[in-house]
C-alpha cells in the first residue's frame, strides 16, 4: 500500500518536472524570438 502511494507520488513528480521544463523552454524562446 505504502509502495504503491510512493510510487504514483514519484510518478507525478517526474511529470510535473518534465512540464515545467517544457514550460521554461518555451518561455525562453519566446523571450529570444521578442
Amino acid at each position: 500500500m505504502h509502495a504503491r502511494i510512493y510510487s504514483i507520488r514519484n510518478r507525478v513528480a517526474a511529470t510535473f518536472e518534465r512540464d515545467v521544463r517544457r514550460s521554461t523552454v518555451h518561455l525562453l524562446m519566446l523571450i529570444k524570438a521578442s
